[in-house]
């Protein structure tokens, strides 16, 4: 509450990168309660349509700055008008903040980060794809792991818990989708 105030009066950088902590803060939070509730099967699920393309841009659009700050472009080619799926908004919006969060932590300055979403084999698939050192089989073999870090740091120094891309797994199976990680080193990376 603190930070809108400021911003409303102050425009500064200082004020932007704080802001980015706090909501890195609060997302390693949610993702420390996430893993740790797992067992306890707390999650309803709120099924609604949601527009993916609309979603994916919005999401998109809430990590712009963060991109520019290390000369990123997100990039939404060819996307598709409107793509419809039934499903739970929040988990959703978790597993794309998650795997764009990743994207732009592991990619390096001036390269850019694909979002693409569309229908093929009667389901809906989205992917997101980067630009970074990539990882090789083992490390692939064991991404979803909880606290599984692999061999590959953040191209800024960045921290990562090794617990992003387990909830993502976890979210999504809740969700009946399916997660596939491919990647090459010095090729990058793509989940879908």
């Amino acid at each position: 509450i603190w930070t809108e105030i400021l911003s409303k009066e102050y425009n500064s950088e200082a004020l932007i990168h704080i802001k980015e902590s706090l909501q890195y803060g609060q997302q390693l939070i949610r993702n420390v309660l996430d893993v740790e509730n797992t067992g306890a099967n707390t999650h309803i699920l709120s099924l609604k349509k949601i527009n993916v393309v609309a979603l994916l841009k919005d999401i998109a659009d809430d990590f712009t700055p963060a991109a520019n700050a290390k000369n990123i472009s997100i990039l939404c080619p060819n996307l598709p008008k409107d793509i419809t799926l039934m499903s739970d908004k929040q988990h959703l919006r978790q597993i794309l903040e998650n795997l764009i969060s990743n994207a732009l932590k592991f990619s390096f300055p001036h390269s850019s980060i694909t979002l693409l979403c569309g229908p093929k084999d009667g389901r809906i698939f989205i992917l997101v794809k980067d630009e970074g050192p990539g990882m090789d089989a083992d490390d692939l073999q064991h991404i979803f792991n909880k606290y599984s870090i692999a061999a590959a740091k953040p191209t800024a120094g960045e921290e990562s818990t090794g617990l992003g891309l387990h909830i993502v797994k976890r979210l999504t199976r809740e969700l009946g989708g399916e997660i596939i990680a491919e990647s090459r080193i010095n090729k990058g990376s793509q989940f879908t």
